[in-house]
């Protein structure tokens, strides 16, 4: 496996920050030593020229960074085997009927016996009708 992250990219960031640092300072110096705001602008450009040139150095170091991530990360998902099917959420009701038995319900809402908000619940299983008489909604989990 080879990786992304090459001597190449590395000359190129330390080649690429060294040098805008150098303008920068150039450009730093000349600012500092002018009194007049029109004698200042070259140097402020340059200065900006300098800290564009570390950003681009800096840029190309992080995505270099994120290919040698990406490659090392498809290469180890090639080593895991396919799962032929996924396992629901936790929680997640597949069935498109209502259970037979009826639904739980709290104060507000209620539930499918399996739906993950009613773990360890002590409440009573009753039909849908009476726990839409009592002004409870349906849960937003588990979808009755």
């Amino acid at each position: 496996m080879t990786t992304p992250w090459t001597r190449v990219d590395a000359v190129r960031t330390a080649v690429l920050a060294a040098v805008g640092a150098v303008v920068w300072a150039v450009g730093w110096f000349g600012v500092s030593g002018e009194p007049a705001l029109e004698d200042q602008i070259a140097p402020m450009n340059l200065a900006v020229v300098g800290v564009v040139l570390i950003g681009i150095g800096y840029s190309s170091w992080f995505l270099a960074g994120r290919r040698a991530v990406g490659t090392r990360r498809r290469a180890v998902l090639a080593l895991v085997p396919e799962v032929a099917a996924a396992p629901a959420p936790v929680g997640a009701n597949t069935a498109s009927t209502p259970p037979a038995d009826g639904f739980l319900g709290s104060e507000r809402l209620y539930h499918r016996p399996d739906c993950a908000m009613t773990a360890d619940r002590a409440w009573e299983v009753e039909p849908r009708a009476v726990h839409e008489r009592a002004g409870r909604t349906p849960c937003g989990v588990c979808r009755p």
